[in-house]
């Protein structure tokens, strides 16, 4: 009789003294429990198991392949949760590498860490399989020529100091919205002396979010903050706003002249308010826990 807790069923499979189809019914139980536990925190540990059994075990190990199957097969299950949110964000390409992902990410390379290996499975697993299909549409839909020009921070190397808006956007989960405080601050003003400007706030929501690359966590909001920058600006944007190629404007520097010009703004003027006033979304929560 196996146990149910995940510590339990780790130590059986560590244990080289226990029979060989005990430790492999102790994997395929850690794999159903990563899947199908009812409380979070039993998943969540099940997970981190077979993560650790097949991060720190070598090709040649007895188990090592039924573990990687099982693990394989938690990530197939997790990208079915993320289906339909990776279908629409990415259409077919971002299916294609989602479809994708659990070969990719447990794949041996030479000289280094199979990129499973890379996730700290204390963290939550769908946020980051987000980014992992972002970077590769976004790798997959640039020209050569962009990929050759661009030098822009990997997704799992943390910025070094202060908030780097260069890197901010690889961090950022699209599939998350900004807590309701967050939404609340961007709603009625990210100033926190005085009274803050009417015009600044509707400017601020929707100039600050597109040039910082944080604008699809506002999604809750983001229409009414839209209309209201049509009507302060009396000037229609076109929708989806920003466009779905925006996404592939990696720092401020790229989308500030495209920004430019589909607000009607002079790109000075663009740039002098973001120079300003980049320093206001700080005080979110959500930029606030970037900080190294």
């Amino acid at each position: 009789m196996l146990p149910d807790d995940p510590a339990s069923l780790a130590r059986i499979v560590a244990d080289e003294q226990e029979p060989a189809d005990r430790r492999r019914q102790a994997l395929d139980r850690l794999g159903l429990l990563a899947t199908q536990a009812e409380a979070p925190a039993e998943r969540q540990a099940s997970f981190a198991a077979l993560h650790a059994i097949v991060c720190g075990a070598t090709d040649g190990h007895p188990l090592f392949r039924h573990a990687e199957d099982r693990l394989a097969e938690v990530l197939l299950h997790a990208c079915g949760r993320l289906q339909r949110a990776i279908a629409h964000r990415y259409g077919q390409l971002g299916t294609e590498l989602l479809d994708d992902a659990p070969g990719f990410l447990i794949e041996a390379r030479p000289d280094r860490p199979r990129r499973i290996c890379l996730f700290d499975p204390a963290r939550r697993l769908e946020p980051w399989l987000e980014q992992v299909i972002r970077r590769r549409w976004i790798s997959a839909a640039r020209s050569p020529e962009q990929r050759d020009r661009e030098a822009a921070p990997p997704w799992d190397e943390p910025a070094a100091g202060g908030i780097d808006w260069n890197a901010l956007f690889q961090a950022t989960d699209f599939l998350a919205p900004f807590s309701t405080a967050d939404l609340d601050r961007l709603q009625h003003g990210l100033e926190t002396k005085g009274r803050p400007d009417p015009g600044a706030v509707v400017r601020d929501r929707v100039e600050l979010l597109c040039l910082g690359g944080l604008w699809p966590k506002a999604a809750p909001r983001w229409p009414a903050w839209l209309a209201d920058y049509e009507q302060l600006r009396q000037r229609k944007l076109t929708r989806p706003f920003p466009p779905s190629s925006f996404v592939l404007l990696l720092t401020p520097k790229e989308r500030l002249p495209v920004l430019a010009d589909l607000l009607g703004d002079r790109q000075n003027t663009l740039a002098v308010r973001w120079s300003r006033r980049r320093h206001l979304l700080e005080g979110l929560d959500y930029v606030g826990g970037l900080r190294p």
